[in-house]
């Protein structure tokens, strides 16, 4: 079948199109990129920049012949046009039409098309060259207008990122996210603890840009439940901040840090180990931690560590600790002992070491996203290094597992739900010669939990639960490895609830227990919630008024444990929550779901 190349979907450009394609031959690339959902760095593959609206959005997915594929279309800082597209196995592909005399992969007479990453799949080049010998020709300028934001959102920024309910100031797509793609897990699990004190050499507004750790402060986001008592009276570690004023940037903020260092050295309850971190503003302004840490040095006498600028600080540090530390290959190992790497404290996490313990199994120390003073002396006694799912720390893990060799390194799934720790603390124990103890320990708990599992699972296969994805990848973003390692629709699905989900500018499918519809427009999304069956809807914003006002009830991780019982407990929550009538019976009363936006 030949490819016709008139088409309505750009009027105004027909002016300046050639009746003759160019040249349009079928350009094989490489297709050897990995199948499967992204990872959680990759959700953030789009760059910040104005984004088209809904019907600017059709126009470009018709012209490339790749209808419900684009994830993302904007207009970038440089005047590009760049789109993330969503393949249908999970892959996004970041490409780019660009001016003329920038890098391309090919290059036409008034703009060039370009894409980012190691290969180009065949689907998406295709597609590349269908829209060049369409437009080849047509001044990119024009092209670029082609990109109209929805109505009333052509104040975006060219650096806000719209994935980003944090980094983006009312993004065109913000009606549709229910999710927080860029904020919510940086620091969330992240403390030092013992004899330990961070400084940070900042600003109060850079001190506070991430999601509070501690579930009792104010926020807006609707962080994981942690397993440690917010209100113990033992000291996680110190944690300071030297307020850097409009004054300092000026006079210089150097002394400022002096100081807090040189305070440290007065206190009678002295710390072990100082870290400093630094933000933006004492990189823009040059401030030398190095110099600072130097100069009080005689009087502190204390191992200074410093991190700088960093967005993960907490492995920054453990990097720093490790570097020029020996672990001899000869060294000691515990018998039957485990270090577990990377794993979040979310609540429930405790009751894997009590398992493993009554299996003769000791947990000898967890890092990362803590991070003990005395972590790396507990870690290379460890037999067997267990790692978790979760990217921000996997890569991390990975190296400092190399490092500890001669000491086994296993990369299992997150121990959540009932069949999910069981397969973990098997594998633990199979890896450690203690199989035959674990199913012993499995046999007794899942004995005992067996009756309050049956009873609401019967409960829960009554109900259904909602996510709605801002895109139409709705694999990508339930992906575990997005949601700090949490299989949220597996252990609903092994729970016994349905699924319903609503993807924009998606297509209906049914998988099983799993129901996919799509939706163009805020209306038809107010109308799909209202009408819809599921009880229960997912949102990682705290003030979800989206859902509450068409009659739905929120859930989030804060919902989810870890281990068997942590099990139990997220489904008891979960069923609580799918019969909670007020919001069924009292919605009507509480105003448009999106008022803001009439």
């Amino acid at each position: 079948m030949g490819i016709s190349w008139t088409s309505d979907l750009f009027p105004e450009l027909e002016d300046y199109a050639s009746e003759t394609p160019g040249a349009r031959s079928p350009v094989r690339e490489r297709d050897d990129v990995a199948p499967g959902v992204h990872h959680e760095q990759d959700v953030r593959i789009a760059r910040p920049g104005l984004a088209a609206g809904i019907e600017s959005l059709t126009r470009f997915e018709r012209a490339f012949g790749l209808p419900g594929a684009i994830r993302s279309l904007k207009r970038t800082t440089g005047d590009e046009i760049e789109l993330v597209i969503a393949l249908a196995h999970g892959q996004l592909v970041a490409v780019s039409l660009v001016p003329l005399g920038a890098p391309v992969w090919r290059q036409g007479k008034s703009f060039g098309v370009a894409f980012r990453g190691p290969s180009l799949p065949t689907v998406v080049a295709k597609a590349l060259l269908r829209f060049m010998a369409r437009y080849d020709g047509v001044p990119f300028e024009t092209i670029l207008a082609q990109v109209v934001p929805d109505p009333g959102h052509e104040h975006m920024l060219h650096n806000d990122y719209p994935e980003s309910v944090f980094y983006a100031f009312a993004p065109g797509s913000g009606w549709r996210r229910f999710f927080e793609g860029t904020e919510l897990y940086r620091g969330t699990c992240e403390i030092h603890t013992g004899k330990v004190a961070m400084i940070e050499h900042t600003d109060i507004e850079c001190a506070f840009n991430v999601v509070p750790p501690d579930n009792r402060l104010p926020g807006f986001f609707n962080t994981p439940r942690l397993d440690r008592d917010p209100y113990s009276t033992e000291s996680p570690g110190r944690h300071m901040l030297t307020d850097v004023q409009d004054r300092d940037v000026v006079r210089g903020a150097d002394k400022l840090l002096d100081q807090a260092l040189e305070s440290l050295a007065d206190d009678p309850d002295k710390p072990e180990l100082v870290f400093v971190q630094s933000g933006c503003i004492s990189e823009v302004t040059g401030d030398d931690l190095e110099a600072s840490v130097a100069r009080t040095a005689a009087k502190l006498r204390l191992p200074v560590i410093v991190v700088g600028n960093q967005n993960n600080p907490v492995s920054a540090a453990l990097g720093s600790l490790v570097r020029d530390r020996e672990f001899a290959a000869d060294r000691p190992l515990e018998a039957a002992s485990v270090a577990l790497l990377g794993m979040p404290d979310i609540v429930g996490r405790s009751s894997l070491g009590e398992l493993l313990e009554r299996a003769g199994i000791s947990v000898l120390v967890s890092i990362l996203p803590n991070l003990d003073r005395d972590a790396l002396a507990q870690v290379e006694r460890a037999e067997l290094l267990v790692g978790y799912p979760w990217p921000r720390y996997r890569e991390t893990a990975r190296r400092l597992a190399e490092r500890l060799s001669p000491a086994r390194f296993v990369d299992l799934g997150a121990p959540f739900g009932v069949d999910g720790t069981a397969r973990w603390l098997r594998a633990v124990g199979e890896a450690l010669g203690r199989g035959d103890a674990i199913e012993a320990v499995l046999a007794e708990e899942l004995a005992s939990i067996g009756s309050s599992w049956r009873s609401l699972s019967a409960r829960a296969r009554r109900r259904r639960v909602g996510f709605v994805i801002e895109h139409p990848d709705w694999r990508a973003a339930l992906a575990p490895s997005r949601s700090m390692g949490v299989p949220i629709v597996a252990m609903l699905r092994e729970m016994g609830f349905g699924v319903d989900i609503l993807a924009f500018n998606g297509a209906g499918a049914v998988e099983g227990d799993v129901r996919i519809d799509g939706f163009r427009s805020p209306a038809e999304l107010e109308v799909k919630l209202r009408e819809g069956d599921a009880a229960i809807w997912y949102s990682e914003m705290l003030y979800e008024r989206r859902l509450t006002r068409t009659g739905k009830t929120p859930f989030s991780l804060r919902q989810f444990r870890m281990g068997l019982r942590g099990a139990v407990d997220t489904l008891a929550e979960l069923v609580r929550l799918a019969e909670l009538p007020f919001y069924r019976r009292y919605h009507a009363y509480l105003g448009s779901a999106f008022s803001e936006l009439e």
